[in-house]
């Protein structure tokens, strides 16, 4: 079965007073100062760079009522994460990681972090694909999505509706439940040993988000295994506190990643 009629009052004709009158037209912060409800996140980064855990520690720390990166205490939300690529051993070594740090969070609960992981990937052109995973979803009902590797989505034909039918699902899905969603993605391979830190595969990717996030090699001044936090498409809203750096600890407590902002931002110490 396929999806129609999606329940949106922003369908029919307004006045432009009545529209921005309207409280739906405001979403509430997700993770406030980052992401609001329906805002699109698509993150690029390079294969064993740690992309997994940063996706994984967005989910666990804003359940637990912390920011995942300024590491500040916010409402804890509902948070759902969808593993389409790795094997089920290694989603639960990295989530028992974070639910270590997590469970000493005050407002620390583990039902609001929802798992689905299929290794073999879903196909949303497929209409059981897509009915199987939106029926997961409405069953989570979370605030926050954090789902990939986008490759993992769609059968790749070398052409542009196949990736139209990955961001045609995901808009239904935060249209229908008003989260927002993170979605991983990987860089290109690039030519001549150079690789530009936007998403692979079609131009789309770089059209459709809100924030467009590439996590580039740190330089050789930073910490090994750091990550510096461009942009590769402009954010379709300024004033959102985005770290210019990661860095990665690799010791087994604490947060795995720790972000350093900019100076002057109202997180810098």
């Amino acid at each position: 079965a396929e999806f129609s009629g999606f329940d949106t009052c922003s369908e029919r004709l307004m006045s432009a007073a009545e529209f921005v009158a309207r409280p739906s037209s405001k979403p509430d912060p997700v993770i406030p100062g980052l992401v609001n409800g329906q805002d699109r996140v698509v993150v690029v980064a390079g294969e064993g760079s740690g992309k997994t855990m940063h996706a994984f520690q967005w989910a666990i720390a804003a359940a637990a009522g912390v920011h995942p990166y300024a590491w500040t205490e916010i409402p804890p939300i509902r948070t759902m994460i969808i593993d389409l690529e790795n094997p089920e051993y290694l989603v639960s070594e990295k989530i028992i990681r974070l639910l270590r740090v997590a469970e000493q969070q005050p407002h620390y609960d583990p039902a609001r972090v929802q798992v689905f992981s299929r290794p073999r990937g879903v196909f949303l052109d497929r209409p059981g694909d897509r009915y199987k995973l939106a029926g997961k979803i409405r069953q989570a009902n979370p605030q926050l999505i954090v789902a990939g590797p986008v490759y993992k989505m769609f059968r790749d034909r070398g052409e542009r509706a196949d990736h139209g039918v990955v961001t045609e699902f995901w808009d239904m899905i935060r249209e229908r439940h008003g989260c927002a969603l993170m979605l991983e993605h990987h860089a290109p391979l690039g030519i001549g040993g150079k690789r530009l830190w936007r998403p692979a595969g079609s131009a789309l990717w770089t059209q459709w988000p809100e924030f467009g996030i590439g996590l580039s090699p740190g330089g050789k001044n930073d910490p090994p295994g750091s990550l510096i936090v461009g942009k590769f498409r402009g954010h379709r809203q300024e004033g959102r506190v985005w770290p210019d750096t990661l860095i990665r600890h690799r010791r087994h407590f604490g947060w795995p990643w720790e972000a350093r902002y900019p100076t002057g931002t109202l997180t810098d110490d």
